[in-house]
């Protein structure tokens, strides 16, 4: 594989750079007309990106068992964890505080992989985490009056639900057909939001820069 080819750091990096590019795509969003539209049609596009090898594994032949589990992690990993965070800025939550929320996602699922997957728990992933939750407690007690209580609250929601979806694929898959996996997740929840969107008036793409960049 390409990247056992890769030093080790070099995808940490990337890692960090992905994921805190998230939150700025978050912020982004918040300034079209409708975040859900820039959701609908952020996932829809990824979900026609990936549908080629959809069509393939389905006519290799998938199981009923495999839709559900990846309809799961679609619902849980994508439509619910993603909706929740994007909605907490939204709702005045500064980025770089759901971002540091958010980065306990790993170590909290790290910590619950003990009592729900019985796999071994270092001492130091529990310091990890305890050093995590302080910090995103100093964070908090920083911001002002004006930020509300619910972003907070969406925020922490997110960062759970990709703990759930983390423990389930942990537990029930084997990674295998990944680009496969991800067209299914990704048409699931492009689907999941067209009810949303169309409640909202909002289905139709936005004709503005704004939101092709979001």
């Amino acid at each position: 594989m390409i990247s056992s080819r890769i030093p080790l750091p070099v995808l940490q990096v990337g890692l960090v750079l992905a994921w805190s590019s998230g939150y700025l795509g978050g912020v982004i969003a918040t300034d079209t007309d409708s975040i859900v539209r820039v959701l609908l049609w952020r996932f829809a596009c990824v979900a026609i990106l990936f549908s080629p090898f959809l069509v393939a594994a389905l006519r290799r032949g998938i199981t009923w068992r495999w839709c559900l589990l990846h309809g799961t992690l679609g619902v849980v990993g994508m439509f619910v964890c993603v909706g929740l965070g994007i909605e907490g800025l939204d709702l005045g939550l500064p980025a770089g505080t759901a971002c540091l929320i958010s980065a306990l996602q790993p170590l909290t699922a790290a910590v619950l992989a003990g009592p729900v997957l019985r796999e071994p728990v270092r001492r130091a992933q529990w310091i990890g985490l305890a050093v995590g939750f302080a910090g995103v407690g100093l964070s908090v007690g920083g911001l002002s009056n004006g930020d509300q209580l619910l972003g907070y609250l969406c925020a922490f929601g997110s960062m759970l639900c990709m703990v759930a979806a983390t423990l389930i694929a942990k537990a029930k898959w084997a990674g295998d057909d990944l680009p496969a996996a991800l067209g299914f997740q990704t048409l699931v929840t492009a689907i999941l939001f067209v009810p949303v969107a169309a409640y909202d008036g909002v289905l139709l793409p936005e004709p503005s820069s704004r939101f092709v960049v979001a």
